[in-house]
């Protein structure tokens, strides 16, 4: 389906672009179990005239490692200029503005969301996630 069509004039060239309208769809399946632990958001976005749809959850999972960096750089290039070329006297009278990064981030070597969908189940559903975690967890 040809949608839009527009000419483009340069110096002595022209060219034609014809764009074509494709379809788009975007579907997700949220089990029982984790759709009753969770929110769902819809707001409509008045600057671009768009629906944003959210959803949070939580889901069962092995915590891992975490990951924590601490820095900071000066705020911009004039205090940049200070930190690096204003002797001491000057900088105990303006001292540089700092801007701080602070991440502390946990993250997680297994997770498993259905887990709770399985467990009805009493057989063999349950027993093959949990025995899968417990591998998990058992490996560095």
């Amino acid at each position: 389906m040809k949608d839009f069509s527009a000419e483009i004039y340069g110096t002595m060239l022209r060219k034609t672009l014809t764009l074509d309208l494709i379809q788009l769809a975007e579907m997700h399946a949220i089990p029982r179990g984790i759709l009753q632990r969770g929110d769902i958001m819809v707001t409509k976005d008045q600057m671009l005239g768009s629906i944003i749809v959210g959803f949070k959850t939580y889901i069962h999972g092995i915590a891992g490692e975490r990951i924590e960096f601490h820095d900071k750089y000066p705020k911009d290039w004039w205090q940049a200029v200070k930190r690096r070329f204003f002797p001491k006297w000057a900088l105990r009278r303006w001292p540089v503005m700092f801007t701080f990064i602070d991440i502390s981030e946990q993250q997680y070597k297994a997770v498993c969301p259905h887990i709770e969908a399985a467990m009805p189940l009493k057989g063999y559903g349950d027993k093959v996630h949990l025995e899968w975690l417990v591998e998990q967890q058992e490996t560095p």
